[in-house]
């Protein structure tokens, strides 16, 4: 996905400009306590386990909540751009993310077991986190900043639910 968002979209969208240092790292360490806090009691007991399991799942969601970032803000929301107004494209990205298999298929399966107020705070968060991404992107200009405080996110989430 990097060599195509680089072929197609300008390698600027891949670029962490010095000035957001700061703006990354505040996201980052915000992103680390809101998902720490959320799956606190399950992320204590994640961390008594052996430290490759710990690194493994770590990388996991890191990797996948990277790749997400380069998917939806970085080729989606910039090919939505060629069509729709940006307003427009923010919107339909937001929809989608939300909608995406990997959380959907969460939420259905919450659903199922009839936690709906669990279906409802998780929609709340991943539109809440989807419009902080998305603000990140258009602060920045680069879809390289919401992806890594999307991984450092997803890394905890990933750790603590799946370990």
């Amino acid at each position: 996905m990097l060599l195509i968002l680089n072929k197609l979209y300008l390698s600027q969208l891949l670029q962490v400009p010095r000035s957001h240092g700061l703006l990354l790292l505040i996201a980052t360490v915000a992103s680390v306590v809101i998902f720490g806090v959320l799956e606190l009691d399950q992320l204590i007991s994640s961390l008594e386990g052996e430290l490759s399991t710990i690194l493994m799942w770590l990388m996991t969601g890191f990797c996948i909540g990277l790749g997400q970032e380069l998917l939806y803000r970085g080729m989606l929301y910039t090919s939505l751009l060629n069509f729709l107004s940006a307003k427009q494209s923010r919107i339909l990205t937001t929809i989608i993310f939300v909608a995406a298999p990997l959380h959907s298929i969460r939420l259905w399966d919450l659903y199922q077991q009839n936690q709906l107020i669990v279906v409802g705070m998780l929609i709340a968060i991943y539109l809440g986190v989807s419009i902080l991404f998305q603000w990140l992107r258009d602060k920045t200009g680069s879809v390289i900043i919401p992806g890594l405080v999307h991984g450092v996110g997803n890394g905890i989430t990933w750790l603590a639910v799946f370990s």
